[in-house]
């Protein structure tokens, strides 16, 4: 699980998100996205998330996000939000 601070944990989030490597089927929930002048946390996640999976589904609130990933190393951008 992904979850943190930014000013502590958004150094963490490249090592977390490579243990999740290797599954076919991973949900990320977003809720509570720390949102600041030089960077979204979702979309820092996410362009991270792009580069090392497909993502496959994609749910949105206003408040939340919701994101199913194939992690088992085979990329390809289906939605760019």
């Amino acid at each position: 699980m992904v979850r943190g601070q930014r000013e502590t944990d958004q150094q963490k989030y490249p090592d977390q998100l490579d243990s999740l490597m290797g599954n076919p089927r991973v949900w990320f929930l977003f809720t509570h996205v720390w949102e600041g002048p030089d960077i979204d946390d979702r979309l820092f996640i996410k362009f991270r998330l792009d580069g090392r999976g497909t993502l496959l589904e994609k749910f949105q609130t206003e408040s939340a996000w919701l994101y199913l990933y194939d992690l088992t190393g085979r990329t390809g951008r289906q939605d760019s939000n």
